[in-house]
């Protein structure tokens, strides 16, 4: 199965998370994509229950609660759920590129099915998958393999059609934030989640190469929470007011090995993409709700040799000023997956 695009008009990307949901939605404009409304809601406004789980390798997700928080947003924002696109957790899906050789154009897919059997951890009935050409030499193709377990897409379908979303489609959240955040060039966007910090490399908004660091901000949370006897939502607004913007305080003396941990993977990722690509990387984009932690950015300027900022979706599209007027920079990023997955609908 290939994850289909839609016509054109209106596009809303939802992004479940595990503790809200975001949504956002646009429209064509002959300037470009156009953002007419967004919103968000916590787990907590529903239940008591988060919006997913992962048990026994798997993701689980809070259907009732979930078809609930979307309906209440929907309403409350004026949002139409059609040709929606929803987005799933990187850590749930998997990512492979390999080469073919150049075919008539008919013959790719079945050459592209065959070759993807040898990559997928399960089978391939198993999964829902999507691929793309991203290069090509004079005798062979470059191909990027995104693929999903059923299990887990199977319950997003299941929200759709409870929800009665006649076009909805899904992905993964790397191919949401590459739409967003691609440009001209190479790219490296890092997005700190709850659970791993995704490290995807974009050339010219196609996906080239995406690794999971297992260091999120749950366990940046448990450290806190050990350290300092606290309770893990205490040590949640402990490092989100201060993080590490005072170099000799005990909460960054506690958060420094880790993210000494995650600098050190993604050099190792850089240089892997370079020795493999013989080609450097020219910007560095920081997003996800962990990338507005005090002292952050700042971190990674002084360890990076490159620029690195932190990415604003709403600068990515035509955004009117009474929402950019009204929306500060940490929680602008927390939209980066549900304004990439909207995109999708504008895609030729």
């Amino acid at each position: 199965m290939s994850f289909p695009f839609f016509g054109r008009k209106r596009g809303v990307g939802v992004d479940i998370g595990t503790f809200s949901i975001k949504i956002a939605q646009l429209k064509q404009s002959r300037e470009g994509p156009v953002l007419e409304n967004f919103g968000a809601i916590p787990a907590s406004a529903i239940s008591k229950a988060d919006f997913r789980t992962f048990e026994r390798d798997t993701l689980l997700i809070s259907i009732d609660e979930v078809e609930k928080a979307l309906k209440i947003l929907s309403e409350e924002a004026g949002i139409k759920l059609e040709n929606v696109c929803f987005s799933l957790p990187d850590f749930i899906s998997f990512f492979s590129t390999f080469e073919i050789p150049k075919l008539k154009k008919e013959e790719i897919p079945l050459v592209v099915k065959t070759e993807a059997r040898k990559y997928l951890p399960i089978g391939i009935t198993e999964v829902d998958f999507t691929w793309k050409i991203v290069e090509a030499s004079d005798t062979n193709y470059k191909v990027v393999l995104i693929a999903l377990p059923k299990e887990v897409s199977n319950q997003y379908k299941l929200i759709a059609q409870n929800l009665k979303i006649k076009k909805f489609t899904f992905e993964p959240e790397m191919i949401s934030l590459s739409r967003v955040f691609g440009e001209e060039g190479i790219v490296a966007i890092l997005d700190f989640g709850a659970k791993s910090i995704c490290c995807s490399i974009v050339e010219n908004k196609n996906l080239k190469f995406n690794f999971s660091i297992d260091l999120g901000g749950n366990l940046l949370n448990d450290k806190i929470s050990k350290n300092f006897g606290i309770a893990l939502e205490d040590a949640e607004e402990l490092k989100k007011e201060y993080g590490i913007k005072d170099p000799q305080s005990p909460l960054t003396k506690v958060l420094f090995p880790y993210l000494q941990k995650v600098w050190q993977d993604c050099e190792k990722i850089f240089d892997e993409f370079q020795r493999k690509e013989k080609k450097d990387i020219n910007k560095i984009i920081l997003c996800g709700g962990g990338a507005v932690m005090p002292g952050l950015l700042n971190f990674f300027q002084q360890y990076s040799k490159i620029e690195v900022v932190i990415g604003n979706p709403f600068l990515k599209i035509l955004t009117p000023h009474h929402f950019l007027d009204k929306i500060e920079l940490e929680d602008a990023v927390l939209f980066s997956v549900a304004i990439g997955s909207a995109l999708k609908v504008f895609e030729k």
